[in-house]
């Protein structure tokens, strides 16, 4: 079992709720399965991938375009053979090219998609395991609602692992202080959705082993 995540905080948080042991950088390891980053975007999918996976599941955080979620909740979508357990909403993942700020841009996709929640990477990874004959389940917890507009500046500040660009945060908070506040209130929202996908994949992962997948 092969499990993906984007940025490092996500496996981490997975890796914890799974027991696994770290095996190198950005790769942890466990019972039959190994989970590694792959950076926003997929960027890092190829070097990621491991030949003779059988199930495949890319797992993080997402954004909610369903106004009825809340941080935290949890949407899966791909090939499942086991009732989404508790706590689950099933349905599909939009993915799209950059981080989705605007309240009125989630509000757009919801309409024109009717997808659940928006990420960066599910397609990626979903077309990648269908080339490969490999079934695929993408797990998101949502991080950010439908009705939260997120700070534009996001993706300038973190490199392609999620990780924060000293230089260029501490730039930005000296020419914009009320950057701190953002944050701190997205660092407290991000601790409660990587708590929810860590949760959400050792109850996904239990299902396909008690399913026989």
């Amino acid at each position: 079992m092969l499990i993906l995540t984007a940025m490092e905080l996500e496996g981490r948080a997975v890796a914890g709720a799974l027991g696994l042991t770290v095996a190198g950088a950005g790769i942890w390891r466990g019972d039959q399965m190994e989970l590694r980053t792959v950076g926003i975007r997929a960027c890092r999918l190829e070097g990621a991938w491991i030949e003779g996976a059988k199930v495949v599941i890319m797992a993080g955080v997402a954004g909610g375009l369903d106004p009825s979620l809340r941080i935290g909740d949890v949407v899966v979508d791909g090939e499942l053979e086991f009732t989404p357990p508790e706590g689950m909403r099933r349905g599909s993942i939009h993915t799209v090219e950059g981080v989705v700020c605007a309240k009125e841009l989630k509000r757009e996709l919801w309409e024109t998609t009717g997808a659940l929640a928006v990420d960066m990477e599910n397609a990626i990874v979903k077309l990648m395991a269908a080339k490969a004959g490999v079934r695929f389940i993408g797990v998101r917890a949502i991080l950010d609602t439908a009705e939260r507009a997120l700070p534009q500046y996001l993706g300038d500040i973190t490199d392609d692992l999620g990780r924060p660009l000293g230089l260029k945060l501490v730039g930005r908070m000296l020419r914009r202080p009320v950057m701190l506040g953002e944050l701190m209130r997205l660092r407290k929202e991000s601790v409660a959705a990587m708590e929810a996908v860590g949760k959400a994949v050792e109850k996904v992962v239990e299902a396909i082993r008690s399913s026989g997948g």
